[in-house]
C-alpha cells in the first residue's frame, strides 16, 4: 500500500484529472462509504450479484458509478448468463478489443429490449434515426447485428444504378453514413447479402440480378427493363439477358472506417478511406437466358455457397471459390395422378448441417379431379454432389402436404450459426435443439398468412465406445424432418394484403393496400408476429424453447403473447409521410428489432428500433488511458 507521502505527490495530477464532484468521491475519508470502496471490489464482488436494471439505474447516481457501470467485463458476465436470444456477433468483432469492447453492453441491453418489446401485449418502437442516402434505395438488406446495411440504389433520374454499404452504430453524432460504393450497368434487384469468408479473408458476400435486352449491341427502342418492376412476374417483349453477379467487400476494411476512436469526415477518417483499396472485389458473373429466383448465400465446411432457382424445376449450386456450378432437378410429384399437373418451386432454403435441400413446392390441382384450390408440399432433397448437373432428384422422405389454399408466395427463415474461434465467448450449446425453420405462407381468396414450423429430431448416425466405461453409445445429431412440419398460425387480413420478412424466433409483417402492385405501394402498418413455437402433441423431444429457463440477468421477462399478431404502435411524424407516399423498399433485423424505410422522392431512410441502445462512453470526454488513471488513483 502506498505510503500518504506518495498520495501527496499524486494528489496535483490527480486534481487536474478529475471534477472536483469525483475528487470528493475519490477520498478516502468520503462521507460516502460505497465511494470509498476499491473499484474492483464493486466489479469483482458487488455486481456479479446484481440485475442489468440494477446497473443501470446505478448508472444514474453519480458520475463515478456512470463510469464504473461501463467497466466491459461487467455486461461481459451478464452476456454469458443470458437465456433469451441473443443478437449475433459479426465475424469482425473483436470480443476482447478494447476500443469496441462497448460493444457488449449493446448486445446485452439491445436483445433485453427487442425480448421485452415483442412479448408485450401492445409493443412499441420508440426511437427513430433518419439517413440521407443521397440515392433512391430499390432494395435493402440489414446484416445481423444491425451495424451494416447494403442498399441498391440509383440517382433521381434513374439512370446510373449503384450497390452500396452503409454504417448504422457509430458512436458519434454522424454515425449514419455511407462506407463504399460499386457501380452497376443496369438496375440490380434480388439483393442479398451475408456474412461470409472467401478466400480465407472475413468479410460481406453481396449478391444481386440484373436484366438487359438479349441483344446487347443493339438495344431495342421502346423499352428499359430497369423501368420493370423486379417484385412481379413480367412477360418481356423479347429475350433478355438475366445476370447474377457475386461481390466480396473485405470486412476489415469496413471496421479501419468504423473505428469508434474515428470521426467521420475528419481528416483522419478521409486519410484511412484514400489508403484503402477498392472495397469491391467481383466473385463470380453467371448470365442465363432464364431468370434467376430465390437467390441465396450460405456457408458449408467454411465455404461460401449460393443458390438459384431456374424454371421450370431446376436447383443451381454455386461454389463461389472454385467457381463451380452444381445443379439438380425435383422430380415431379406423382401422387395421386397429380403428375400432369404443374409443379412450380415456390421457395427454398440449402441445409448445410445435413447436405439437404427444404423445398416447397405448389401444384396446380385447382380444377383437377374435383379440386377448388391448389396443393402445396415440403419436401427434403439431397445436395447435389460436386460439378454434376440437371440430376433429376427424388424427395428424401415422404412430403408435407397443405391444402385448401391458394399461396401467392412463400417465404423461409435463415439459419444463424454463431461464429467459433478463440476470439468469442461459448454463448451457444452445440448439442442443443436448434431452432425450427419457419415457413410463411401468402394467401389469397382470403389474403393472409398462414405459419408452419419445421421442427427438428434425433437421428442416430452411428455409434461409439465410452473411453471409461467402455460402454457403446449412440451418436445423434439433430436433423429437420418434413414429419414434424407442424401449423403454428393463420391469419386473415382481407381486405389488405399482408406480407413478410422472415424470422426465426420474430418476423416482421406490414401491410399495404390489396389493390397496390407498384414498386411504392402505401405502408398501412408494421405488425409483430411472436411465433408460438407449439411442437405438436406427439413430439419426442423437449421443444425448442420449453420450458423457459429463469434468466440471471433480468429481474423479469415477459410472458409469451397471446395476440401473436399485433400492430407496432409507432410515434413518428415521419412515418405517417411515408404511409401517404409510400415506400421502396424495408429491412429487418430480428435479433435487435430494428426496421429500415426507405422512401421514394426525398432518398431517405427511416430507422425505427424497440429502444435506444443504451449510453456509450462520450469518446471525447472519456478517454481510456483517463479512466485508467483513475482506476489506479482510487486506491489512494
Amino acid at each position: 500500500m502506498p505510503s500518504r507521502t506518495t498520495s501527496n505527490v499524486l494528489a496535483p495530477s490527480f486534481d487536474r484529472i478529475l471534477p472536483s464532484i469525483i475528487q470528493k468521491a475519490f477520498k478516502r475519508h468520503s462521507p460516502c462509504y460505497s465511494y470509498r470502496m476499491d473499484p474492483d471490489t464493486w466489479i469483482d464482488g458487488v455486481f456479479p450479484h446484481l440485475k442489468v436494471e440494477d446497473i443501470i439505474r446505478m448508472r444514474r447516481v453519480s458520475k463515478y458509478f456512470y463510469l464504473l457501470t461501463h467497466e466491459p467485463i461487467i455486461w461481459k458476465n451478464f452476456l454469458k448468463k443470458m437465456t433469451i436470444p441473443l443478437p449475433p456477433i459479426r465475424p469482425s468483432f473483436r470480443y476482447t478489443y478494447e476500443p469496441t469492447s462497448f460493444e457488449v453492453e449493446q448486445l446485452v441491453t439491445r436483445a433485453i429490449w427487442t425480448d421485452d418489446t415483442y412479448r408485450k401485449w401492445s409493443p412499441k418502437l420508440r426511437h427513430q434515426e433518419i439517413i440521407f442516402a443521397c440515392y433512391q434505395v430499390l432494395e435493402m438488406i440489414l446484416l445481423p447485428g444491425g451495424k451494416f446495411l447494403v442498399a441498391s440504389v440509383t440517382d433521381f433520374r434513374r439512370t446510373r444504378f449503384f450497390i452500396q454499404v452503409f454504417s448504422l452504430d457509430h458512436p458519434s453524432h454522424e454515425g449514419k453514413y455511407a462506407l463504399a460504393k460499386r457501380p452497376v450497368t443496369t438496375k440490380a434487384f434480388n439483393l442479398r447479402a451475408k456474412f461470409m469468408k472467401y478466400k480465407g479473408k472475413q468479410g460481406i458476400m453481396i449478391m444481386f440480378s440484373m436484366r438487359k435486352p438479349g441483344v446487347e449491341s443493339e438495344k431495342p427502342k421502346g423499352y428499359d427493363p430497369s423501368e420493370w418492376s423486379a417484385r412481379t412476374e413480367i412477360d418481356p417483349p423479347e429475350d433478355l439477358l438475366y445476370e447474377c453477379l457475386w461481390e466480396h467487400v473485405l470486412i476489415d476494411s469496413l471496421e479501419f472506417l468504423t473505428d469508434p476512436w474515428l470521426t467521420p469526415g475528419s481528416e483522419e477518417h478521409r486519410r484511412r478511406a484514400e489508403s484503402l483499396p477498392p472495397p469491391f472485389e467481383l466473385v463470380m458473373h453467371f448470365a442465363s437466358n432464364t431468370p434467376a429466383e430465390h437467390p441465396s448465400l450460405f456457408e458449408a465446411d467454411g465455404r461460401p455457397f449460393s443458390a438459384i432457382f431456374q424454371r421450370p424445376d431446376e436447383i443451381c449450386i454455386f461454389e463461389l471459390e472454385e467457381r463451380r456450378i452444381s445443379s439438380m432437378r425435383c422430380k415431379k410429384n406423382t401422387n395421386n395422378g397429380m403428375g400432369q399437373c404443374v409443379q412450380k418451386i415456390m421457395a427454398f432454403r440449402v441445409i448445410p448441417a445435413q447436405n439437404e435441400i427444404l423445398v416447397v413446392r405448389t401444384i396446380h390441382t385447382t380444377g383437377w379431379d374435383h379440386l377448388v384450390n391448389d396443393t402445396h408440399t415440403i419436401e427434403l432433397y439431397t445436395v447435389p454432389g460436386s460439378g454434376s448437373t440437371g440430376v433429376l432428384t427424388s424427395p428424401v422422405d415422404e412430403p408435407a402436404y397443405i391444402e385448401g389454399k391458394f399461396a401467392e408466395s412463400f417465404h423461409i427463415s435463415e439459419d444463424y450459426i454463431p461464429p467459433i474461434g478463440p476470439e468469442f465467448p461459448n454463448l451457444y450449446d452445440a448439442k442443443a435443439c436448434p431452432p425450427p425453420i419457419s415457413i410463411f405462407m401468402r394467401t389469397v381468396n382470403p389474403r393472409g398468412v398462414m405459419h408452419y414450423d419445421l421442427c427438428s429430431s434425433h437421428l442416430i448416425v452411428g455409434h461409439q465406445q465410452d473411453a471409461i466405461t467402455g460402454e457403446i453409445e449412440e451418436i445423434k445429431e439433430w436433423v429437420y424432418r418434413t414429419d414434424w412440419a407442424i401449423p403454428q398460425s393463420t391469419h386473415v387480413s382481407e381486405p389488405v394484403d399482408t406480407r413478410i420478412i422472415p424470422g426465426v424466433h420474430r418476423a416482421l409483417m406490414y401491410t399495404v393496400p390489396g389493390d397496390d402492385r407498384t414498386d411504392e405501394p402505401h405502408l398501412l402498418a408494421l405488425r409483430r408476429y411472436h411465433n408460438p413455437l407449439f411442437p405438436g402433441s406427439e413430439y419426442p423431444h423437449t421443444p425448442y424453447g420449453y420450458p423457459e429457463p429463469e434468466d440471471e440477468v433480468i429481474e423479469k421477462r415477459y410472458k409469451r403473447p397471446t395476440n401473436l399478431f399485433c400492430n407496432f404502435k409507432v410515434d413518428s411524424p415521419y412515418l405517417d409521410y411515408i404511409k401517404e407516399q409510400g415506400f421502396t423498399a424495408i429491412a429487418w433485423d430480428e435479433s435487435i428489432g430494428r426496421v429500415c424505410i426507405a422512401t421514394p422522392k426525398d432518398m431517405h431512410i427511416l430507422v425505427l428500433d424497440v429502444g435506444k441502445m443504451t449510453e456509450v462512453w462520450n469518446f471525447e470526454k472519456f478517454q481510456v488511458g483517463k479512466w485508467q488513471r483513475v482506476q489506479g488513483m482510487a486506491q489512494y
